[in-house]
């Protein structure tokens, strides 16, 4: 797995075109704080003493942004033509944070090559740059640099090129004066 700081390092070092060369997957670019099962229940959810611990034992809390490629998961679940995001396990993105359905939203790779965002009839809604999608309902473009929000957790949709210069602007080194 490729953390953040990875491939922020990477992107200092090297142009555009070997940066997607090693790094072809569109990306979901999370905000840092996920995990975030941490944060406890939602109000109404209870919690048994076995979910307690199991998220007493899960990774601190992240202080720098998270990078999820969106692509299929080895064994991950039936749906072939989509890339699954939610809660469960079985998804190919995993947000395990409050406000997230167990499958809350999929990506699906168009025939041209571009992307699209579909909520799956969540209970916690998805946006994209603010604006709601229509569960089940409506397919949103994405291409590349969008706002998007799923339940509680708010991430940037990436293609290679709009991830690495979105890095290059957050690790660029300070002007010299």
């Amino acid at each position: 797995m490729t953390t953040f700081s990875d491939r922020l390092a990477l992107a200092r070092k090297v142009g555009v075109e070997e940066f997607s060369r090693a790094h072809p997957d569109a990306v979901l670019l999370i905000e840092a704080g996920l995990p975030a099962s941490q944060e406890g229940a939602l109000d109404t959810e209870r919690v048994t003493p076995e979910e307690t611990a199991r998220r007493a034992a899960q990774p601190p809390i992240s202080t720098e942004p998270r990078i999820e490629p969106l692509r299929k998961r080895s064994g991950s679940n039936a749906f072939m033509s989509m890339v699954t995001i939610g809660r469960a396990t079985n998804n190919d993105v995993v947000l395990d944070a409050r406000g997230i359905s167990k499958f809350h939203a999929y990506v699906l790779r168009e025939p041209g090559g571009g992307f699209t965002l579909v909520d799956a009839g969540s209970s916690y809604g998805t946006h994209v740059n603010d604006r709601p999608v229509k569960p089940r309902e409506e397919k949103v473009p994405l291409r590349g640099g969008e706002t998007v929000t799923i339940g509680s957790v708010r991430a940037t949709f990436h293609l290679p090129a709009t991830l690495y210069a979105a890095l290059r602007r957050l690790g660029a080194p300070p002007p010299r004066i």
